[in-house]
């Protein structure tokens, strides 16, 4: 068993931590389980022989490790168990959340949830929207 956290500085990462899950389970059977465990092994290794650039390898490491837990933990649980980061496995919804990060203030801004948003659906493939 692992714990483990991670400190978000950036002034938006209220969203992003909201949106995690409280606890994240990895079967140990799951392929994710063994990405995790070398992983690890790489952290434990920078940080018990610190070397040139051990501070950055130690933070990029730490961001791979949450990526790979969090598609372990969608592959065991399905994307609705990580809420709305779940809809980035899937290829249409992800496209059309990074749609509406590269233009704040895109056509969609001002989208209500029950109509339809076509300048966000059609470059999706996403009819109904």
């Amino acid at each position: 068993m692992l714990g483990g956290a991670f400190v978000f500085t950036d002034d938006n990462a209220q969203l992003m931590i909201n949106a995690l899950p409280v606890f994240m389970h990895i079967p140990a059977r799951q392929p994710a389980a063994s990405v995790l465990s070398n992983i690890l092994s790489m952290l434990d290794r920078e940080l018990e022989y610190p070397a040139i650039g051990s501070s950055l390898m130690t933070q990029r490491l730490a961001y791979v490790l949450l990526i790979q837990a969090l598609r372990g933990y969608v592959t065991a649980y399905g994307p609705s168990a990580a809420g709305w980061i779940g809809a980035f496995s899937d290829a249409r919804r992800g496209r059309a959340i990074g749609l509406m990060h590269a233009d704040i203030a895109g056509l969609w801004a001002n989208w209500l949830p029950q109509s339809r948003c076509p300048a966000l659906g059609s470059p999706c493939d996403l009819s109904r929207w």
